[in-house]
């Protein structure tokens, strides 16, 4: 990987892990799995904490709408 193309994945930490296994699938190299881990549990953290977000302000949300 190339310095440009490393810090192009920086900007996008999300998807990096998921470009990374798409490069490695192409190119016949083993997939990295703890980063697509880590990608999974940011993601799932993320959701929870939005949603219980959701579920506390649902009431007042509507209103700002």
């Amino acid at each position: 990987m190339t310095a440009a193309s490393a810090a192009g994945l920086s900007l996008y930490p999300s998807l990096s892990a998921v470009i990374e296994a798409s490069r490695a699938a192409v190119t016949g190299q083993p997939i990295a799995w703890g980063a697509r881990g880590i990608t999974l549990c940011l993601c799932l953290i993320g959701a929870i904490i939005g949603s219980a977000f959701f579920q506390h302000s649902r009431e007042e949300f509507a209103d700002v709408l």
